[in-house]
């Protein structure tokens, strides 16, 4: 059986849990997504936060989380889309491959929060 291990995390997120890339044994079959929407998006739609002139410095924290250096480092896959073009160009080829792999999805930040704000806002 050829089964996968998906993970998915958000750039702020993963940026904490990177140590964790160097240990001994992470199975062949784990898949990492990382949304990369440059830093903390929450902070970009709450009420108290969305409007402040700092926000992008103190709270956003844009992290320098240079994945395709660190895949390099440990050898492993690394694909990266920043559109639905380039997602589906590489999506299939990241689900198949047989090694450790990470795919980074970058997305407009601005952009992200509105999308995030509203999924929050939905009624289900």
């Amino acid at each position: 059986e050829n089964k996968k291990t998906i993970f998915i995390s958000g750039d702020m997120s993963f940026s904490y849990d990177i140590g964790a890339l160097g240990i001994n044994y992470i199975p062949k079959n784990l898949k990492i997504i990382v949304i990369n929407n440059h830093g903390g998006g929450i902070f970009r739609f709450i009420k108290t936060t969305k409007d402040l002139s700092q926000r992008e410095h103190y709270f956003s924290c844009q992290p320098n989380l240079p994945l395709r250096e660190l895949c390099e480092a440990y050898n492993y896959q690394y694909y990266y889309a920043n559109d639905e073009n380039s997602l589906k160009n590489c999506i299939c080829d990241f689900l198949s491959s047989d090694m450790f792999s990470i795919l980074e999805i970058e997305t407009p930040e601005e952009e992200s929060a509105i999308i995030l704000n509203n999924y929050m806002n939905r009624k289900i």
